[in-house]
């Protein structure tokens, strides 16, 4: 096994098994991704090409699952909605027209 192999493994596979136990939201591997490709920019700019490469290929890893978890739950929103019942709303952040109370 390659070592960007093992890395992707333990994300993804911790991500995982807390995002089905605790409802965590699928768009924060997507953050994860976002956070290894600026790693990647770094470790490419000190020099390090086959690091930069190892991360790269995570961050794919990472952003596979992301938008398959997406397109899973888009699927069952379509799903719930097709039944009548309300879909899950989702936080936006830097929404400020919920009023909260004091």
């Amino acid at each position: 096994m390659e070592p960007y192999d093992i890395a992707a493994i333990l994300i993804i596979v911790p991500f995982l098994f807390f995002r089905f136990i605790y409802r965590i939201d699928s768009r924060i591997i997507i953050g994860i991704a976002i956070v290894i490709l600026v790693a990647t920019g770094i470790s490419l700019a000190a020099g390090s090409e086959p690091i930069a490469n190892d991360l790269a290929i995570v961050a794919f890893y990472c952003l596979v699952v992301g938008v398959l978890l997406l397109v899973i739950e888009y699927a069952y929103e379509e799903r719930k909605k097709a039944r009548g019942e309300k879909p899950k709303e989702r936080p936006v952040l830097g929404d400020l027209s919920k009023k909260t109370e004091g």
